[in-house]
């Protein structure tokens, strides 16, 4: 069905942030080295033909290149306005098996018109990376019953997006499952959330609730001019 094909693209949404934050986080490792080695020919002189010196600098150089083609694009379908209620929906639907009697995901909207502006199945992957991650962080603690809080708003052409949840973190021991490595985006989600949101040029804020839990903020820009792209 229909929630069964969103899981599918948000998946492989997942997959390619994944990749490609991997790949980001290689380029900046790389990118020390071979600042040292240019250096170093700066130092020597570009044209004392120092043979070794130029060739580790080359292979940086060529190394670099090719983790730069690698990196997938995230443009996996067309930006455009859609409204949020649906959206919404789509995110309930996927998750009121994840909670029972004893958790609760409660969704509110400061207006009933409230729209987004961006890749629909990429943004509602950000949240479904967040909900992941405190839903296994909440398996950690069974006696503390689960409450997840989104509420949006629109503030200033951005679309801001509050998760609060009650989840003790110092009372956690979060170990990665055996099958980290088969479900994208397990242990990383924040991570992934980040690429996602700075490829839509928005911004993220995280913060420890005095009660307890966390509160992340998705924010995302509503115009076109500010939005998307590759980076």
């Amino acid at each position: 069905g229909r929630l069964d094909r969103l899981k599918q693209q948000m998946s492989a949404g997942k997959l390619l942030a994944a990749i490609r934050e991997s790949l980001d986080a290689a380029l900046i490792q790389l990118n020390c080295p071979i600042n040292m080695l240019a250096a170093a020919r700066r130092l020597n002189g570009e044209g004392s033909g120092n043979v070794a010196l130029d060739a580790a600098w080359r292979e940086g150089e060529e190394a670099m290149a090719r983790l730069q083609r690698c990196r997938p694009s995230l443009e996996l379908e067309s930006s455009a306005v859609w409204p949020l209620q649906p959206f919404f929906d789509d995110l309930y639907a996927l998750y009121r098996t994840r909670f029972d009697d004893r958790s609760r995901l409660r969704v509110d909207m400061a207006s009933p018109h409230l729209v987004g502006f961006g890749q629909r199945t990429q943004m509602l992957a950000c949240l479904s990376l967040w909900l992941d991650r405190t839903l296994a962080l909440a398996a950690e603690l069974p006696s503390v019953p689960l409450e997840i809080e989104l509420y949006a708003e629109e503030d200033e052409g951005w679309l801001s997006l509050y998760l609060n949840d009650n989840v003790p973190l110092l009372q956690v021991r979060y170990a990665h499952s055996p099958d980290a490595l088969n479900s994208p985006g397990k242990g990383m989600e924040l991570r992934l959330i980040q690429t996602l949101v700075a490829y839509h040029r928005g911004a993220i804020e995280l913060a420890s609730r005095p009660q307890g839990g966390t509160s992340l903020v998705l924010r995302f820009p509503l115009f076109d001019t500010l939005t998307g792209g590759e980076q």
